[in-house]
């Protein structure tokens, strides 16, 4: 049983092993004979080395790695920026004490120049002493003994000049001297004494301007600026505009206009300044203050073509913006007025007149355009007047003078002409009311009317005329007013107006007087008069005309202006009693408040 067994494995094992010899032997029968012989070292002798490419696909760094890496480079980059940061400091220094060492070497050079200078001027070699100062100067130019000594140099050589009688260049080097030093007595002494010896007249501040206009026309800057100076201490209003003009040449803008509007509050009818200051405006796009200067500067100075066009022109923009308005053609109609343009003013008022015939700005404006034109016509019977009367037509000239009278007779100068032509003709009554209506049409300009009265008194013919004055004053006022009412001018139709006061339609006879040409001599002094008399507005502006250095009007002028809705041009006033008086605080206080309503007003505008 055992051995059964056992010869059961043997023969298990021996099959196994039969299998797997003949399992060999297939694999060995299924290797072809014409295969390939397997590669040999000849055939590595020859290989070359290929690089096989990185995978697109790298490993996921672990967040140590990633933390590790981040802090390496943020060590990297502050190493790098506080080497950079030290390398621009140590770069800084280096400049400033390079700066400063020469700085040191500037300051002992104008030292060295100085005295070196003063040497030359000790041995009256005043040329090289001069050359040497301006060199300090240059090299030192916040010294300000430096300067002085510069102009005490330029002074005595200027002196020993008007000893030897070359005045040109003592007067030039005397300029000098001032233009460094403006408060070298001496110098202006001197100066002063040089150009009387040259025939000029220090003293008269037309005759220093027409110098420094001199002296600009070559461009010495520095020279006409102390004639202008000059000038200004003289009290001429126009050397204010001149100085005003060399800052704007230069550039500094707020300078001028600084200048402008001292050069206004010298002398309130200052054309050229308004018209400066309204270019300054217009420049910076401001054609808001630009038109309202502009226009001042029209009024004072209607022959001021450049002001009169660049109104207009500013005007015909705003119509050109929005044709529909009726505000924009009473501008327009305004401006033209002024430039004595009757015929393109009517046709504007009638534009606004088709757009808006309630417009609160219409009726004014056409009242003033008539004043305008009446004024026109009153100054053609006055120039014929003074033409008959010249060649001795005293009666006609009369007739033409009576003329101009019933246009306006409040016109003091109108009134002491019809004086003298009544005067001329004998009739020494009417010569004597004539030259009272001028005195007191105009006290404070009257003093040829004043003259005539009193030598009418001293005159005999006077004495016998008294007795017929008192009996035939009254009723020859009575005549004198009749004769106003009957003027077809002064007369106003009011059957044209509506029940609110306004024109219901603008009638054929609405401009009264004649419009054809233009004014005789180009004046309009009533032109800015477009607001209704009874106005408190036209009131106050009627006011400054006689008192136009009273702050306080401007101020109340500017708030009524401001009452009204129109804050540009109250602006424009308070800018004026600013300037009139620097220290009242209430003006500049209201001026910022009412800057700040315009502005806020031009934002929503924008918007």
């Amino acid at each position: 049983m055992k051995n059964a067994r056992i010869n059961k494995i043997y023969f298990s094992l021996f099959i196994s092993l039969l299998m797997a010899m003949s399992l060999i032997t297939s694999s060995v029968e299924a290797t072809k004979l014409n295969a390939p012989p397997l590669p040999s070292e000849k055939d590595f002798a020859n290989a070359q080395e290929v690089n096989v490419p990185n995978s697109r696909y790298h490993r996921r760094p672990d967040y140590r790695e990633a933390e590790a890496q981040a802090k390496e480079d943020a060590e990297k980059k502050a190493d790098e920026a506080k080497a950079n940061a030290e390398k621009a400091r140590q770069t800084a220094l280096k400049a400033y004490q390079d700066k400063l060492t020469n700085y040191k070497k500037q300051l002992e050079m104008a030292a060295t120049f100085n005295r070196q200078a003063i040497t030359f001027g000790k041995s009256g070699n005043y040329s090289d002493a001069i050359a040497l100062h301006e060199k300090a100067c240059k090299y030192d130019p916040s010294n300000k003994q430096f300067k002085i000594n510069l102009s005490a140099a330029r002074t005595v050589y200027g002196k020993t000049l008007i000893s030897q009688n070359n005045l040109n260049l003592a007067i030039s080097e005397l300029r000098k001297a001032l233009y460094v030093a403006p408060d070298n007595a001496m110098a202006e002494s001197l100066l002063n004494q040089a150009l009387t010896k040259a025939n000029f007249d220090p003293n008269n501040p037309d005759t220093r301007i027409k110098l420094g206009d001199k002296l600009l026309g070559v461009g010495d800057n520095d020279e006409a600026y102390v004639e202008y100076q000059a000038g200004v201490k003289l009290g001429s209003s126009k050397a204010y505009v001149k100085v005003g003009d060399l800052y704007y040449r230069l550039s500094q803008l707020q300078v001028a206009q600084s200048w402008y509007l001292q050069a206004i509050a010298k002398d309130s009818k200052n054309s050229e300044a308004y018209r400066n200051i309204g270019m300054l405006y217009l420049a910076s796009k401001d054609t808001t203050n630009a038109a309202s200067y502009l226009r001042k500067a029209v009024i004072y100075n209607s022959n001021d073509t450049i002001a009169s066009s660049t109104l207009i022109d500013i005007w015909r923009k705003q119509v050109a913006k929005d044709d529909n308005s009726a505000d924009n053609h009473i501008g327009l109609a305004g401006a033209l007025q002024l430039s004595n343009d009757f015929n393109g003013a009517k046709t504007e008022y009638s534009k606004a007149y088709q757009l808006d015939p309630n417009n609160v700005n219409l009726q004014a404006g056409i009242a003033s355009l008539n004043k305008a034109m009446q004024h026109c016509q009153a100054q053609k019977y006055e120039l014929a007047a003074k033409s008959l009367y010249g060649q001795g037509l005293y009666k006609e000239a009369l007739t033409q003078m009576s003329q101009a009278v019933s246009f306006e007779p409040q016109n003091s100068h109108y009134q002491l002409l019809l004086g003298q032509c009544f005067e001329a003709n004998g009739d020494y009554a009417s010569a004597h009311r004539a030259y009272l209506a001028s005195v007191l049409a105009d006290p404070n300009n009257s003093s040829d009317a004043a003259s005539r009265l009193k030598q009418m008194e001293s005159n005999s013919q006077h004495k016998a005329m008294n007795k017929v004055t008192n009996s035939t004053n009254n009723q020859s006022n009575e005549n004198q007013v009749s004769d106003i009412k009957q003027s077809p001018i002064v007369n106003s139709d009011s059957s044209n107006l509506n029940a609110s006061g306004n024109y219901a339609t603008i009638p054929k006879n609405l401009y009264e007087g004649n419009n054809e040409g233009n004014c005789p001599n180009g004046k309009n002094p009533i032109a800015n008069g477009q607001q209704n008399e009874l106005n408190n507005i036209s009131n106050l502006k009627q006011a400054l005309e006689q008192n136009m250095q009273n702050p306080d009007l401007h101020y109340k002028l500017a708030l009524s202006l401001k009452e009204a809705g129109q804050l540009s041009e109250a602006l424009s006033e308070l800018r004026i009693a600013s300037a009139l008086n620097p220290n009242n605080t209430k003006y500049s206080q209201d001026l910022a408040i009412t800057l700040k309503q315009y502005h806020q007003e031009q934002a929503k505008a924008g918007n």
